[in-house]
């Protein structure tokens, strides 16, 4: 796999991972129990992001257009975070 294949992977992955912790944590709403897989599901995204806009992050560091996907980036990341504080770590 070429380094721009994987830049630009690096570059969407984090996105779509924080689409999914985020639908796990919208799935946990509706649910009464919290004993099921949203919580490991959100969990695993959100942590799993941080390398991956770490690399992406090093890669790009000289591009000014990777700036906006970044800037992305680390904003759904936060939602995802402020949404798994906003729920109290389904306790």
């Amino acid at each position: 796999m070429s380094g721009a294949a994987l830049n630009r992977i690096s570059g969407y992955a984090p996105i779509m991972m924080s689409a999914v912790a985020l639908l796990a944590f919208m799935n946990s709403l509706h649910r009464a129990s919290h004993e099921d897989g949203s919580w490991h599901v959100w969990i695993l995204m959100t942590l799993a992001q941080v390398p991956v806009i770490g690399y992406f992050a090093w890669t790009s560091r000289r591009d000014p257009r990777a700036r906006r996907l970044l800037i992305l980036q680390l904003t759904l990341w936060t939602v995802s975070l402020m949404a798994g504080h906003y729920q109290g770590a389904w306790s």
